[in-house]
């Protein structure tokens, strides 16, 4: 069982790498959200923002898709694969099955042209909450782990577990979606807020001691789990379609 997370108001700039072809909405939207407090890149091929990931630091994409709908949604699939950053697909096409098929592709929000600038302010920031480890406050229970987000508390059971800010955040991060499977560029990207080196170990690490604290056995982990080839997640019902059973309990499981 999940509680609702009730969440603070962002306070840090947001990162937000918005991608249009249309020259008015990619001004419009650059200004609405830079006056919303958030740092913007823009760019003009919706194709390119998948480079654009993979070498920058980002906390949320807005993709427009009207001009280039056969490549933005390719580009939306492209970049759900690599993150689990929010994406915001804007388009100015009112056709339902376009819309779901969005939805289909990845992305966490729809907007559909003329765009509003209040509720757009609105969306982004409903989006970049739901990412934001800092931002949070409420508790999350999963089985006996219970994680109070606004004291950064943890217990298993009536045991109290003392965890490092990263390792709390990490574990926080993970439980707010439980049965998600996040790969380490996910979790380095939005836990660490850097960009991920192949050669780096400091997931695999910080897992590795979150489960000595949390498990009883660490070997046979209950909580955190590795998904072999895929990532690692905290046990839900599901392990994002797999059933828990399928997921790897080696914790030097390569994922």
């Amino acid at each position: 069982m999940v509680t609702p997370i009730r969440r603070r108001p962002l306070a840090a700039r947001k990162r937000i790498l918005v991608a249009s072809s249309d020259r008015a909405t990619a001004t419009f939207l650059h200004v609405i959200l830079e006056q919303a407090n958030h740092v913007i890149t823009a760019i003009d091929d919706v194709l390119d923002a998948v480079i654009s990931i993979e070498h920058g630091q980002y906390d949320m994409i807005v993709l427009d898709v009207s001009n280039t709908q056969t490549n933005g949604f390719a580009a939306c699939a492209q970049l759900r694969l690599l993150s689990h950053l929010p994406i915001l697909l804007i388009n100015a096409s009112r056709d339902i099955d376009l819309l779901i098929y969005g939805f289909k592709m990845g992305a966490d929000d729809y907007m559909i042209k003329p765009i509003d600038s209040r509720e757009l302010v609105a969306r982004v920031n409903a989006l970049l909450r739901r990412g934001d480890p800092q931002a949070w406050s409420g508790e999350i229970l999963i089985q006996d782990l219970w994680i109070d987000l606004t004291e950064r508390r943890v217990k298993v059971g009536e045991r109290e577990v003392r965890l490092s800010p990263i390792e709390f955040n990490l574990l926080a991060f993970m439980a707010s979606r439980p049965g998600y499977i996040f790969s380490r560029h996910d979790l380095f990207h939005s836990v660490w807020r850097a960009k991920y080196v192949e050669s780096s170990n400091m997931v695999d690490v910080c897992i590795r001691r979150l489960r000595e604290k949390l498990e009883q056995n660490p070997n046979q982990p209950s909580y955190v789990l590795t998904v072999r080839g895929v990532g690692y997640c905290v046990r839900g019902d599901e392990v994002d379609g797999l059933t828990a059973m399928q997921a790897s309990d080696e914790p030097n499981g390569r994922s």
